[in-house]
């Protein structure tokens, strides 16, 4: 009976590890990513009846007061998604570079 065995190889990618570049663009990138999440809340009118009305401004597109509710509460919660990926991935590489 001949018995295998399995050697397990790190990818050319994972063996040589990432570089010092590319780490820094993908902290850069998340930096970046919350920082427009931040501000897109910071600038989303509070009111929908003004949503609607710079949506109608920038874009000649009339909305109702319902349709610019949901528009905004989607932005927001847009933005929202975004500032928790960009944190979960600042933890992730805090984890990994410890």
């Amino acid at each position: 009976m001949l018995s295998r065995k399995v050697i397990f190889r790190r990818a050319e990618c994972c063996a040589s590890g990432r570089s010092t570049l590319s780490r820094r663009a993908s902290c850069g990138s998340d930096l970046v990513a919350g920082a427009l999440a931040i501000g897109l809340w910071a600038v989303v009118p509070k009111c929908p009846v003004c949503v609607a009305a710079h949506v109608a401004l920038w874009t000649g597109v009339g909305l109702s007061f319902a349709a610019a509710s949901y528009l905004r509460w989607s932005l927001l919660g847009l933005c929202a998604v975004m500032l928790v990926y960009a944190g979960c991935r600042m933890i992730a590489l805090v984890k990994h570079n410890a």
